[in-house]
């Protein structure tokens, strides 16, 4: 008899399960540590709603005042970025992302999406994988996130502004075209690493376009991406270009930049390499480190960032090194 009643108990949790499943309902509590910290959330494998929440701008708290330990900054990922190692495989077919929700601790793995505002709370986390993003003002707007955000194998395209802009995320191995505006407008706590970014300013004339563009931020890493910037026709022929800098650092509004890594990264632009200024008198501090970087721009280095910024090891695609 209560071999019988195991059994059955057995069954009716069998039968529980296969209903959640058929209802996309199965979810997983997981826990992922990242530089030290640790983010916990629930993965869920079929979301069903649209977020609707528009973000709240909030500016970090502090800011660090010293640049990360060399052994605290990741190394490249691979040779340079191209096409083909970066953004979905052309042979991906993408998901429809009807009724998706994003929800903290979801794995969003090949989705087709328009444009989307994620805006975590800390210790939570989301993860996108060869997924794509088209238009909008941003294809992901995480400002004033305070989780974590992971984007790797991703393509943002057509956005008026820039692919991904906000804090607290992390984009490896994307690709980023098409931008009226930038590529990546990062605040505070972001690593870019492995990127290709190209055709910025698109049907734009009057665009300030930037591969990375900084307006006030702390602790940006910037690892080893390609910035493909060109003026005139796109690399397809199917419209205009005008990119401006590969890298943009400037202080804005009262708010400093520190902790800004640039470390082995290709570019190319009509205009400028790097460049770093502040631009206004009360907030002087560009604090950035600017090593080994292969740039090929009209003016490879334009830093006027005060004391404490260090450049060294950046050259010329001819081996010829640029003024420290």
């Amino acid at each position: 008899m209560k071999q019988r009643i195991l059994s059955i108990l057995i069954l009716a949790g069998l039968i529980a399960m296969l209903s959640a499943v058929a209802f996309g309902q199965i979810a997983a509590t997981v826990t992922t540590t990242i530089d030290g910290k640790a983010y916990s959330g629930q993965v869920v494998l079929t979301p069903t709603t649209t977020p609707t929440t528009q973000p709240v701008v909030v500016v970090a708290a502090s800011q660090p005042t010293t640049l990360p330990a060399t052994a605290d900054v990741p190394a490249v990922l691979h040779g340079r970025p191209s096409r083909d190692s970066t953004g979905i495989k052309p042979a991906l077919t993408l998901r429809n992302s009807a009724g998706v929700k994003i929800v903290p601790g979801g794995l969003y793995d090949g989705y087709s999406f328009g444009s989307l505002t994620v805006k975590l709370a800390a210790g939570q986390i989301v993860r996108f994988t060869n997924c794509k993003f088209t238009g909008g003002i941003y294809g992901i707007n995480a400002n004033g996130n305070a989780g974590r955000i992971l984007i790797d194998h991703c393509e943002f395209v057509g956005q008026d502004s820039a692919g991904v802009y906000g804090d607290g995320f992390e984009a490896t191995s994307c690709y980023v075209h098409r931008s009226a505006g930038d590529g990546f407008k990062p605040g505070h706590d972001v690593l870019l690493q492995g990127n290709f970014v190209e055709d910025l300013g698109y049907n734009s004339p009057d665009a300030h376009a930037d591969g990375v563009q900084i307006r006030g931020g702390a602790n940006v890493k910037i690892i080893g991406n390609y910035f493909k910037l060109t003026a005139g026709r796109a690399s397809d022929g199917s419209g205009t270009v005008k990119g401006n800098a590969g890298i943009f650092v400037q202080t804005a509004s009262g708010r400093a930049c520190s902790g800004i890594v640039a470390q082995g990264n290709w570019i190319e632009s009509p205009n400028s390499g790097i460049h770093a200024h502040p631009s206004d008198a009360a907030t002087t501090q560009v604090l950035m480190r600017i090593t080994d970087n292969v740039i090929n721009a009209k003016a490879g280095l334009e830093i006027n960032s005060g004391t404490g910024t260090v450049k060294s090891g950046n050259m010329k695609p001819n081996g010829v090194k640029l003024a420290a």
